[in-house]
């Protein structure tokens, strides 16, 4: 959508969806002793700033807490071309030290 910033409040909007889940998105959440991990902590390229913004209403100065997140395209694609993982059916054998086999599948995550 080309956003610099995204709020939780512009993702409510675009997604027709609630504060918490859309919170959820971005910051994960726990319930049943499991816990559910957000894209703050599975996507190196979302960056979380705690800003404060102002705005002017009826001559007062109002200052306001809001959780911002931005998205680094180039740090995105880094991060989704880094690897690929090897299922081997012969066993032991790490991508490292070995290429892959006929019988092996690389695994892009």
């Amino acid at each position: 959508m080309g956003w610099d910033i995204v709020t939780i409040k512009m993702l409510q909007d675009v997604m027709g969806i609630s504060y918490y889940k859309a919170r959820r998105i971005f910051h994960g959440y726990s319930t049943g002793g499991h816990i559910y991990q957000g894209l703050l902590e599975k996507c190196p390229a979302i960056s979380f700033i705690d800003a404060t913004v102002s705005s002017e209403d009826n001559c007062c100065l109002i200052r306001r807490r809001e959780n911002q997140f931005s998205f680094n395209f180039e740090i995105y694609h880094q991060w989704n071309n880094s690897g690929l993982v090897w299922l081997d059916d012969n066993g032991g054998n790490s991508p490292d030290n070995e290429e892959p086999g006929e019988d092996s599948t690389p695994v892009s995550h």
